[in-house]
């Protein structure tokens, strides 16, 4: 399946370049004198196995529009299939959402009781923008914190600025919204594994 992964990353760093080369010829067209434009990718691995790779990608980027903008993508895949994972089978009781197909890189998810925690983590100023109907999530395990964690996708770019708090969701507090066993268990396994003096000190 190695090949199926690297084809994936592979139209990703594909798509990354296409997006700067788009950045860059709109700044040019916006402001000819300047052409000052700006593209951060940045990468990262949250979960290394066993069965799941997680990669979050931040790309943050300012090409002479009237604010600049930000994209978080979190692809979490099956190493032993290729393929993304589907959060619609992870999560139990009534949800919706987005599974991530040749088109898109992240799954997400419209689920009521992770809007919930968000509406009361999240300070009195930004409580409007978790009351909004059907908001969706992307959700990520972290072997790190041994957490699955979850981030609102399509706030405004002020509502992303000030009040895109992530949910995170230790293993106990997962267990008891219900979310996959089988994958919760995976999750303990690689936080005991980015415990050991090993690991700590790489």
């Amino acid at each position: 399946m190695a090949a199926t992964l690297n084809s994936k990353f592979d139209r990703l760093d594909s798509d990354t370049r296409k997006a700067l080369h788009e950045c860059r010829a709109a700044e040019r067209k916006m402001h000819p004198d300047q052409g000052d434009s700006v593209y951060e990718h940045k990468l990262s691995i949250s979960m290394r196995g066993p069965r799941y790779l997680s990669v979050l990608t931040v790309d943050a980027y300012d090409c002479g529009g009237a604010h600049p903008e930000n994209n978080d993508e979190a692809l979490v895949y099956d190493v032993t299939t290729g393929a993304a994972i589907d959060w619609l089978t992870m999560l139990p009781g009534s949800r919706v959402g987005y599974k991530a197909e040749d088109a898109s890189y992240s799954s997400s998810v419209i689920w009521p009781p992770l809007q919930q925690l968000a509406l009361e983590q999240a300070d009195d100023d930004c409580k409007d923008v978790y009351r909004e109907k059907d908001l969706s999530f992307i959700l990520w395990p972290d072997a790190d914190q041994g957490a699955i964690v979850a981030e609102a996708t399509g706030l405004s770019h002020i509502s992303s600025a000030l009040c895109g708090e992530q949910v995170v969701l230790d293993i106990p507090a997962a267990q008891r919204l219900g979310i996959s066993p089988a994958l919760l268990s995976l999750l303990a396994t690689a936080h005991a594994a980015t415990q050991t003096p090993a690991a700590k000190n790489h």
